[in-house]
């Protein structure tokens, strides 16, 4: 709300009510935000005013009689609801439909900006979350043989039927589409003989979400006999 608007409604001459907001910024701090401005008179003069948000108005108000700030307490709320309900646009004024698309363009250009800002925290955070879902998943894997002994099957009938199910291969491994759901994982080992020899070999794994898709397989399966061997 301007200074020169404070002072029509409020009946106080314009230069007292500049008094009076200079006054206030110099009681708020030297840091107090500048609100000045200017506008123009009758004849075409440049003269300066203050343009005060609604906290700034409202302090200002504090020395003034209650009168005076139901006046302009009025006043803001008319503008308020001006605000919330904007007044419907001229579609044959050129002016108006050229104010409301600038309005339109600069929320579009404000909500890419928060979405590029959300998209780069994303990104940022993606190599984190992969981090720790990997180390979840490690946690939470199983060998084939260990995994037949918690559900009470016997190891070598559970990997049999799983080379049946088309779920491992030959030689035991997993078919690539199940490593690529994310059933199995495939883990570089090492075990070092006796004589201090290094071999290197595969292990499968069976993920989270590999324990429970076999399980869904078994019971679809109608829970085939897989006791001991």
């Amino acid at each position: 709300m301007s200074s020169k608007e404070i002072a029509k409604l409020t009946g106080k001459r314009h230069d007292h009510v500049m008094v009076d907001i200079r006054k206030m910024l110099a009681d708020l701090g030297s840091d107090a935000p500048d609100f000045s401005g200017t506008y123009k008179a009758g004849r075409g003069n440049t003269y300066p005013c203050f343009n005060l948000p609604r906290r700034e108005v409202d302090i200002l108000l504090t020395g003034y009689s209650v009168p005076l700030r139901a006046k302009v307490i009025d006043r803001w709320r008319e503008l308020e609801a001006q605000v919330a309900k904007p007044a419907p646009v001229n579609l044959d004024d050129a002016a108006s439909l050229r104010g409301l698309l600038l309005g339109y363009t600069e929320q579009v250009i404000q909500l890419e900006h928060k979405v590029g800002i959300q998209a780069a925290k994303i990104a940022e955070d993606k190599p984190k979350a992969d981090y720790y879902e990997h180390v979840r998943e490690a946690k939470n894997t199983e060998t084939i043989g260990d995994f037949a002994k918690i559900l009470g099957f016997g190891r070598n009938k559970l990997f049999k039927w799983l080379r049946e199910q088309k779920i491992l291969m030959g030689d035991n491994m997993p078919q690539q589409k199940h490593i690529d759901h994310g059933h199995f994982r495939v883990l570089d080992k090492e075990h070092t003989t006796d004589k201090g020899k290094k071999i290197t070999y595969k292990q499968t794994v069976l993920t989270g979400k590999g324990k429970t898709y076999i399980q869904k397989r078994l019971k679809k399966a109608g829970n085939p006999d897989l006791g001991e061997d």
